[in-house]
């Protein structure tokens, strides 16, 4: 059995609120992945993929944007989002991301995945035929 915790400070200095969520894990449970990945919903390329967040805010304005690829830890080692950014490797991907805006508002983390399968690596191979007469 394995305890986690984790402690997040959502608010303003006015009116803080902790969230403290503590979990135990009693057994790792095998994940099942659809045997389709179109099946599953997620799309599939065949490429590197650029990622571009675009976040709104009508009222006070978007402060920041964050987000992690493919995270390993909980919580995800977040990182400050400025410009696109490139996925690669085959394989399935999941990009965690979410704004704040300047008076605070943090959004709820939104999720988005995707699948790339293997791409052609492959150079293509040109031959070259010569057709006339021959001088003797």
């Amino acid at each position: 059995m394995k305890k986690i915790r984790y402690i997040k400070k959502i608010g303003a200095a006015a009116a803080i609120i902790i969230v403290v969520l503590t979990a135990y894990i009693l057994a790792i449970v095998p994940v099942i992945v659809a045997e389709d990945p179109i099946a599953a919903g997620d799309p599939v390329y065949i490429s590197d993929v650029t990622v571009t967040l675009t976040a709104t805010d009508d009222i006070s304005g978007v402060a920041h944007t964050y987000y992690s690829v493919d995270p390993k830890t909980v919580p995800p080692v977040w990182t400050e989002y400025k410009d696109p950014f490139v996925v690669s490797g085959i394989g399935s991907h999941k990009i965690f991301y979410y704004s704040v805006d300047n008076a605070g508002n943090e959004e709820a983390v939104q999720t988005m995945s995707f699948i790339i399968e293997n791409k052609d690596i492959t150079p293509p191979k040109t031959t070259c035929t010569l057709d006339g007469e021959l001088k003797i």
